[in-house]
């Protein structure tokens, strides 16, 4: 029972997967906008 508590803390059942899915968001959000700067500067140079 003890491995179970672990997986599951207390007070929030079946709830685990949450934080793994916000940082998988946080992750495609960050290289969105990577890529979205990287559009930018290349834009910036090609003016220059």
């Amino acid at each position: 029972m003890a491995d179970r508590s672990s997986v599951h803390p207390p007070g929030r059942p079946g709830r685990s997967r949450e934080p793994e899915a916000m940082a998988d968001l946080v992750l495609i959000a960050l290289i969105i906008a990577v890529f979205a700067v990287l559009g930018l500067v290349v834009r910036a140079v090609e003016r220059l």
